[in-house]
């Protein structure tokens, strides 16, 4: 099979700025893939911003996939992916499909003709898509680099599509710096624990978690006894065995020190991890009460009020807007009332006014009149 590297390079110059948002996705898509026992390939799509020549990937989202036929093994279901994408444009405005991504197992991270064949049916949407491969097995990650490779696209002919790889940097807006630091926590590594893991001694909330995590179980079981379950099932299972796996994780961890501490090596103990075993219980993992227990409900207290205090004052400047509001349209409505009265009142006023004016008017004329005849036949007397 023929390599679809192209052997020229990049005259682009397209600077890629991978966001670690995109990334979390991208990784979460392909593990619920994994867990759920999904067959087909990983396809997605990814979102962004573009000015000039420097891109930024900053979203990114699972793509349904059409019943394949014997001619075309990987069909998208164009209906689908136009509505979300359209969905996700309305969300995010300033976003533009700038790419997809998929996954493979080769040591090379190149491209096969089944991805050349989705890359062509996705450029209707962009003429300049971007490739995002993963390889999501262990070995993918060589020197601690990020199994993951971008490429361009180009035709060298009429019908040959060739892909040249592309550097790319991350960036980490403060958002992501929050969700990256929880992740590096050991929340991403909830699930790497077997379900057959044995659960250990809870009380209290404890019992709550193993009652849920039960029934998540028997919904697990109903699957596997045929019956068919939703995706807010699956995705409700998704979490209650991470939930489980963490729990049975940091139990398991936690009965680790409480052996050590209780039968360390030879006798002795190693001041050493004493300091450690506190540094992590104190700060890391928040499992001791306060030292100040009245410091902390103080500040306990005034958190609540600050945030009560917020949703407080945001209900009243709602309330101030719709008093403004409706001051404004009585403001406008009296103003016609008065208007209107006004024009009523001068009406009927010159109603009244109209019949006089014309009776002082036919009085003064007939006087004049009936002087200039007198005057006359006075001079004719004379």
């Amino acid at each position: 099979m023929a390599s679809l590297i192209s052997q020229h390079a990049s005259t682009s110059g397209l600077q890629i700025a991978l966001h670690p948002l995109a990334l979390l996705t991208i990784s979460d898509y392909i593990t619920r893939h994994a867990l759920r026992n999904n067959t087909g390939p990983v396809i997605g799509a990814l979102l962004g911003s573009q000015n000039g020549r420097e891109i930024a990937i900053e979203y990114a989202y699972e793509i349904l996939l059409a019943p394949s036929t014997p001619e075309k093994p990987v069909v998208i279901d164009k209906t689908w992916f136009e509505k979300k994408l359209s969905l996700f444009k309305d969300t995010h405005p300033s976003a533009d499909l700038l790419g997809w991504f998929t996954t493979t197992f080769l040591p090379t991270y190149e491209p096969t003709p089944d991805h050349a064949s989705i890359h062509q049916e996705l450029l209707s949407y962009n003429e300049s898509l971007c490739l995002l491969m993963m390889n999501p097995s262990p070995s993918g990650s060589i020197n601690g680099k990020l199994p993951i490779a971008i490429y361009e696209s180009i035709h060298e002919s009429a019908d040959k599509l060739s892909f040249i790889p592309l550097n790319y940097t991350i960036e980490t807006g403060e958002a992501e710096m929050i969700a990256m630091d929880f992740v590096a926590q050991g929340a991403g590594g909830a699930a790497s624990l077997p379900m057959s893991a044995p659960a250990g001694d809870a009380g209290g909330k404890g019992k709550q978690v193993e009652k849920v995590v039960k029934e998540g179980e028997e919904m697990v079981q109903g699957s596997s006894q045929g019956q068919v379950l939703n995706a807010q099932s699956e995705e409700l299972i998704s979490q209650l065995t991470a939930k489980k796996n963490a729990i049975t994780m940091l139990n398991s961890r936690i009965k680790l020190l409480l052996e050590y501490l209780k039968n360390p090596p030879q006798g002795i103990h190693n001041h050493q991890v004493l300091r450690e075993i506190k540094a992590l219980t104190h700060s890391r993992l928040q499992l001791l009460k306060p030292t100040d227990m009245k410091a902390f409900e103080q500040e306990k207290r005034a958190e609540e009020s600050d945030s009560n205090l917020v949703v407080l004052l945001g209900a009243v400047t709602r309330c101030m807007e719709d008093v403004r509001v409706v001051q404004k349209k009585c403001a406008g409505i009296e103003a016609v009332f008065k208007n209107n009265k006004a024009m009523e009142d001068q009406r009927n006023m010159m109603d009244r006014q109209g019949p006089m004016d014309l009776g002082v008017g036919l009085g003064r004329g007939e006087r004049n009149r009936r002087n200039m005849m007198s005057g006359a036949f006075e001079r004719e007397r004379y």
